[in-house]
């Protein structure tokens, strides 16, 4: 069985700050990374972000 996955993605440098099976609330996924990118710094704002939907295929 397979769940989808939701990532949140940086959208300076466009890593991954965190990825989840369940929805958390914007503002504790920023608070568990202490408020940044963990690989550019930028300040994460949970009041400015935009939601993407897509499929990501993995090959086997």
């Amino acid at each position: 069985m397979s769940y989808p996955i939701i990532e949140i993605i940086c959208g300076k440098c466009g890593s991954s700050v965190n990825k989840m099976i369940n929805i958390k609330p914007i503002k504790e996924i920023v608070r568990q990374s202490n408020g940044k990118c963990r690989n550019c710094g930028t300040l994460l704002n949970p009041n400015e972000f935009s939601v993407n939907f897509g499929e990501k295929s993995f090959s086997s």
